[in-house]
């Protein structure tokens, strides 16, 4: 018989190679962003940054956001501005300020209906629906994963398509309508 302390020894070499990775990643994005010399390479690699911090540094991925938005916005990067507007709106979710959170996903919505960015548009919807839930507004938040879904059925994205429908099957199961819960689950 396996002990205890052996499947907690694996547990913490996993956590600790899985940290070790992602901070390898953040210098790796770092380094690259020291040697970039094109203004959209940039800004690409400032909002990866900034994705990549989100919950653990989230003053230094709001600063990166804002520096690509910067240069987004000088460049007139419209898709650069749409992504740095998100990754604002996922940090400004992860620091607690959800109104400010909204307001940037609503920019980023605008800028890519207007560039038809729908991958991009699907994430910024499914985004809305995880912050309507955290602030239990249940009905906004299955409107937007909808909205999310709807574009994602399009292109076929059977991993983002499931994750989705777990999200609405979440908050069917928050309201207790748990047949409905199911629907979305099975």
């Amino acid at each position: 018989m396996i002990s205890a302390r052996f499947i907690l020894s694996i547990f913490f070499c996993a956590i600790i190679s899985f940290s070790f990775s992602q901070n390898n990643s953040v210098e790796e994005l770092q380094q690259k962003l020291l040697k970039a010399s094109d203004d959209t390479t940039k800004v690409n690699l400032l909002n990866k940054l900034s994705y990549a911090l989100r919950s653990k540094k989230k003053n230094q991925a709001f600063n990166y956001a804002q520096e690509a938005l910067k240069i987004s916005q000088e460049k007139d990067f419209q898709k650069g501005i749409g992504l740095s507007y998100k990754n604002l709106g996922i940090v400004s979710f992860y620091k607690k300020r959800y109104s400010q959170s909204e307001e940037f996903f609503f920019k980023a919505i605008t800028i890519f209906k207007t560039i038809d960015e729908e991958k991009e548009l699907s994430k910024c919807y499914n985004n809305l629906g995880l912050l309507y839930k955290r602030q239990a507004k249940y009905q906004e938040s299955i409107n937007n994963f909808q909205k999310s879904l709807q574009i994602l059925e399009k292109f076929g994205d059977k991993r983002e398509i499931a994750e989705k429908l777990n999200n609405l099957g979440n908050i069917h199961k928050a309201l207790a309508n748990n047949a409905k819960s199911l629907e979305y689950y099975t």
